[in-house]
């Protein structure tokens, strides 16, 4: 897919800051010239002012709600490499910007090999 995602505790954290509940997994980066990158999914960033720009919210794949790191995990790893699934997200975390995007799936021989991926920041990869 070509993400970096937060770790649940890092949204549970931002979710306190916000006072907003965050039901999904918070996409931190978006791999250049991943599938991701093409379905114009977008990351969260950090502003040089210190604040932080909310990026993408994942909230299902393929219907199957996503509201934990985990859950992303079950919902990719049981799909095949260069399947495309469809990925339901919050832009800007705002469940009234709700999209949905087709994203296809890249293994992690095809990101070793210069291909992107999908894994976890600050946490075990499953699609590195």
């Amino acid at each position: 897919m070509g993400v970096n995602v937060a770790e649940d505790r890092v949204l549970r954290s931002i979710e306190m800051q916000l006072r907003k509940e965050l039901k999904g997994v918070l996409v931190v980066e978006v791999l250049p010239k991943s599938p991701a990158e093409q379905a114009g999914i977008k990351a969260t960033e950090l502003r040089s002012d210190g604040t932080i720009e909310l990026g993408d919210l994942i909230t299902e794949v393929n219907g199957e709600v996503v509201v934990s790191v985990e859950d992303l995990l079950s919902a990719i790893e049981a799909r095949g490499d260069g399947e495309m699934v469809t990925v339901k997200i919050w832009r800007k975390c705002d469940e009234r910007n709700a999209e949905i995007v087709q994203v296809k799936l890249i293994s992690s021989e095809k990101l070793q090999r210069g291909a992107s991926s999908m894994s976890m920041v600050g946490s075990r990869n499953a699609w590195q």
